[in-house]
């Protein structure tokens, strides 16, 4: 633009026409101003399409099916349960949401109680899907899975989260007590604990 209007002024001069300098300046300070304008638009354009990814995942929240009730008056599991921890699955299916193929098709197993059961396949099998439908995180597509014969989806998620417990595959420390982490929700026997849960994790920390 500067180099545009640097012409025109000297085309003008070399026809002897009288220019005010200080209009000259003014054009070219406007002439470098009116670049910038473009740069402008251009990084509000941007701010607003990155801004504007709040407002659809509003939009989804907004949308999204509410989860199960936390707590279920009407179909509550005893106290003791569960008391034996037999696990089964009837015909069970699940997918992650509407939609989507299913990822689990047809499981049929039996867990007894106190076996111990290792599942071994490729990566992406969906080997954790298992656990994630016993912790109801994917809810059923059909059928059940009976824990001593409770249908846990039956169940409120806090019936069900707070009788199940869970080792991660990372490391992970809770803030709280170790009596916190030991006992949650400061529930079960607690008698003598102490000295038990203190023996239990002196053998466990000097451990190699």
């Amino acid at each position: 633009m500067a180099r545009e209007i640097y012409i025109l002024t000297h085309r003008i001069t070399g026809q002897n026409i009288a220019v005010d300098p200080g209009l000259v300046g003014l054009s070219l300070k406007y002439a470098l101003s009116i670049t910038q304008a473009p740069n402008w638009i251009v990084r509000q354009h941007t701010k607003l399409e990155s801004n504007i990814v709040a407002v659809g995942r509003l939009q989804e929240y907004v949308d999204l099916k509410p989860e199960a009730s936390e707590i279920n008056a009407d179909n509550r599991p005893p106290q003791e349960w569960p008391t034996q921890g037999r696990v089964e699955f009837i015909d069970y299916e699940t997918r992650y949401r509407p939609g989507l193929d299913l990822v689990l098709c047809g499981v049929n197993c039996s867990i007894n109680p106190h076996e111990k059961l290792g599942i071994c396949s490729r990566t992406g099998a969906d080997k954790s899907s298992l656990t994630l439908s016993l912790f109801r995180s994917v809810e059923a597509a059909k059928r059940q899975a009976p824990v001593d014969g409770t249908d846990i989806s039956a169940l409120g998620l806090y019936d069900g989260h707070s009788r199940f417990s869970i080792i991660s595959q990372d490391p992970v420390l809770f803030a709280g007590t170790i009596r916190f982490n030991w006992i949650p929700w400061g529930q079960g026997p607690t008698s003598g604990c102490g000295k038990h849960s203190r023996s239990r994790i002196s053998r466990t920390m000097s451990r190699p």
